[in-house]
């Protein structure tokens, strides 16, 4: 039984710097945009900076990671700190200087799922020189990766490569590609003519620009290169660099000493980036394959219908389809950069399909709603491996198999199931809330048969499951009412009206199922039908046996109070070629049939008398009486009620679901097989009784096993003469 979580699920996302970086982003869209119905989403992180300013405005509680002192043992007090007074359900930690140890942390402390997104997962800290070292942090890198529950990667290339160097189970590493608000990215039309003025841009220049961080992975000493060769060609042409970062001076330097400074904007940081892509003609970004894991300034750049160059490396493999939207070059390699540029610029078509291909493919591909829809899944199958699940999504699981089993075990007719499965989820959050007021039950039961209930309860008892407080609830309330009102005839009428024909045919005239096959043989050869004989089928449901006697040539009658039913049988018999020798009476035969006495030869009572109480029983057995001859044969079979007491013990003592038991809707089970012999007797009849599906056949010579674990009980009865 699963341990289930009462409202949402509290998740807790790590990340070291609440700058504007890729990362940043994608923390901000799942702590946006997870649906808080489902999930509570805090973010531990520094309080200051563009990442702390978004998360505010959007109302995500955020827990200062303050003084920022990464590897610090404050730093990892705060943390373990955070963890054991919330007590979060998910730990989710974005990679960083903090990663590793915090993953431990949450391990240790017992969160129920840990969560690594890596975000670069090309290379190895390759920074680190002294080799001693840079195995150690490996080392504690791999047992960390060890310890998380599920990994994710922003791209194929990132997860093969994370896979490989860290020899992590594949099924534990998921990929789930970075996404970016598409709508609201380009709802903010306008601003190109702005910036272009503000920088100094002319009119009828064409730029060329890039947006990153200045560091050496990035490329933009690439492009700097690339550009000499194309003022050559194109002079028209300015280049806007957008962001800060280290290896800033670098290039700047580089500009200057080529000569080329007059054609160089240096931005700076920049909260709007959207305002500047949308200056720009073309987009530029020509990182190395250690410098990118996903690419996310390139997908932003689609999204605003931009023509992008970028290297061809995996994960750009990923975002671009080369040629439509948007256009590669080898890696490294300035002069083919060049030439890639210089194609676009000199061909307006040519942008204007490539941007329309690549604003298409990330509207596709790249949404934000996707990804956090895909994280949002990862996080409930982290919880559920480890057999933890939100009540809500335990109660519709639950339903929707139960529903699945109507539908094809029990024949369910399609124009029933929307019906019924409101009438499941209603009843699911009867049970979820732990109790029902009699009116309500009342209401519940004047909507629904007590056959839904039932079949539900036995779903329930199969699987052992538990739903909040369903044993004592069950018990305490439709345990009672279906025990106490009995199965009614409307209780049949609805149980047919909702299963389809064939539902009846497979299962009653035609079975491929061995049991029930089986079933039908054996009683057939107790009644042993000869042509012309009368027989009555009483409690004959949908004709089961009125049909194979019929077949045999005999006179068939069959007696039901199930209207539905008996109108079923007639159109079945009708359709199978035997309503010459079928006839059919909607009634009661407890209470009388409209019949001469000794008018039949022979009588079946299949599955009937465990419905009824004693008092009817009676009642039954003097009807029969009546309505045999004195050569005559009556053939009662029934489940062995011993056996179904003892399977209800059973489901007592092992809890597993123990409020549904047989004597809920089998009063049978409530009266002893030797009561019910003395009634036979008292009757003024002889019997013989047989046993049939012996659960262990090689139990079958053992008497006293055979009573306990046979299946089904019959008697062969007679008149005393």
């Amino acid at each position: 039984m699963p341990r289930l979580i009462k409202g949402p699920i509290k998740v807790l996302q790590l990340i070291h710097n609440s700058g504007v970086t890729g990362p940043g982003r994608v923390v901000s869209s799942i702590a946006r945009n997870l649906d808080r119905q489902d999930f509570s989403t805090d973010v531990l992180c520094p309080s200051e900076g563009y990442l702390a300013d978004e998360l505010r405005k959007a109302g995500v509680r955020i827990v200062a990671l303050d003084p920022w002192r990464p590897r610090e043992p404050l730093t990892f007090f705060k943390i373990w700190q955070e963890l054991r007074r919330e007590k979060y359900h998910i730990f989710h930690v974005h990679s960083g200087q903090l990663n590793a140890f915090s993953k431990v942390i949450g391990r240790l402390l017992g969160i129920p799922a840990v969560v690594l997104t890596e975000h670069l997962c090309a290379k190895d800290h390759g920074w680190i020189k002294d080799k001693f070292k840079l195995f150690l942090h490996l080392l504690f890198h791999r047992i960390s990766n060890a310890m998380a529950d599920k990994i994710i990667c922003v791209s194929d290339t990132g997860r093969a490569s994370l896979i490989r160097r860290q020899k992590l189970p594949p099924e534990k590493v998921v990929t789930i590609y970075n996404g970016i608000d598409i709508r609201g990215i380009q709802s903010r039309e306008g601003g190109r003519e702005d910036i272009r003025k503000q920088w100094g841009v002319p009119e009828n220049a064409l730029v060329v620009g890039m947006v990153a961080r200045f560091s050496p992975e990035k490329g933009h000493q690439l492009l700097v290169k690339a550009a000499k060769i194309i003022l050559e060609k194109s002079p028209n042409v300015k280049f806007v660099l957008v962001g800060e970062g280290p290896q800033r001076p670098v290039v700047e330097h580089v500009v200057e000493k080529m000569g080329i400074a007059d054609k160089f904007i240096f931005t700076g940081f920049q909260s709007d980036i959207y305002s500047f892509i949308e200056s720009m003609d073309v987009v530029v970004q020509p990182s190395f394959e250690a410098g990118e894991s996903f690419g996310l300034a390139a997908v932003e750049a689609m999204a605003k219908q931009k023509a992008v160059v970028a290297s061809d490396i995996g994960c750009f493999r990923e975002v671009i389809v080369d040629g439509t939207s948007g256009l590669l070059f080898a890696s490294g390699d300035h002069t083919r950069l060049a030439e890639k540029i210089l194609l676009l610029l000199n061909d307006s078509r040519l942008r204007q399909d490539i941007g329309s291909a690549a604003k298409t493919r990330a509207e596709d591909n790249f949404d934000e709603t996707a990804m956090v829809t895909q994280i949002g899944d990862l996080y409930k199958e982290a919880l559920a491996e480890k057999a933890i699940l939100r009540t809500q999504d335990y109660l519709k699981a639950v339903a929707a198999e139960f529903m699945d089993i109507l539908e094809t075990e029990r024949g369910l007719a399609a124009e029933k199931i929307s019906g019924y499965r409101a009438a499941l989820r209603k009843y699911l959050l009867f049970i979820e809330a732990g109790k029902l007021e009699a009116d309500e039950i009342k209401e519940y039961l004047a909507y629904n048969d007590t056959f839904l209930i039932e079949t539900f309860l036995e779903f329930c008892r199969q699987r052992s499951l538990r739903i909040g407080p369903v044993c004592d609830f069950n018990n305490r309330l439709f345990g009672k009412v279906i025990k106490h009102s009995g199965v009614t005839s409307r209780d049949y009428d609805e149980r047919i009206r909702m299963q389809t024909p064939q539902f009846q045919i497979d299962n009653y005239y035609f079975p491929a199922q061995k049991e029930l096959k089986s079933r039908i043989e054996i009683i057939m050869s107790l009644l042993d039908p000869q042509p012309e004989e009368k027989i009555l089928d009483a409690g004959c449901g949908v004709g089961t046996f009125v049909f194979h006697c019929a077949k045999k040539g005999a006179q068939a009658t069959g007696v039901d109070y199930s209207s539905e039913s008996i109108q079923l049988a007639r159109q079945l018999v009708e359709r199978f070629g035997v309503s010459r020798n079928a006839s059919f009476t909607c009634g009661d035969i407890a209470s009388g049939l409209d019949f001469p006495d000794g008018h039949f030869d022979k009588i079946a009572a299949v599955d009937f008398i465990e419905h009824i109480d004693e008092a009817l029983k009676r009642k039954l057995l003097s009807e029969m009486s009546r309505l045999i001859g004195p050569r005559g044969r009556i053939v009662i079979f029934t489940p062995n009620g011993i056996r179904e007491a003892l399977g209800s013990v059973k489901s007592a003592l092992t809890g597993l679901c123990g409020a549904y038991s047989p004597e809920t809707r089998l009063h049978f089970g409530l009266l002893s097989r030797f009561a019910f012999e003395k009634m036979l007797k008292e009757a003024g009849f002889t019997f013989t009784r047989h046993f049939f599906d012996v659960g262990r056949p090689y139990l079958a010579k053992i008497p006293l096993l055979k009573e306990l674990l046979s299946l089904n009980i019959a008697w062969v009865i007679k008149k005393t003469l």
